[in-house]
């Protein structure tokens, strides 16, 4: 299945999953940085004391995993 979008001479002809895969996931993280940021700036995570847990759950988050990728992959 596929869907075509046109806009004067630039032509979008791509399958469903690759408008899922490529689009809509890249609106959905701007929206969800969006909210980080405005969270950080004048929302519950605007302080240092409420924000570190987060944050550093965050870094973990992303280096546990490269580190056991690294580990089964070196």
């Amino acid at each position: 299945l596929h869907i075509d979008l046109s806009f004067y001479k630039i032509q979008l002809d791509y399958s469903v999953e690759h408008w899922i895969n490529d689009g809509l996931m890249a609106i959905f993280f701007l929206l969800v940085g969006l909210e980080i940021e405005r969270e950080l700036y004048i929302g519950e995570l605007s302080s240092f004391k409420n924000a570190i847990l987060p944050v550093l759950a965050a870094v973990g988050g992303m280096f546990f995993p490269a580190l056991i990728h690294y580990l089964f992959n070196a």
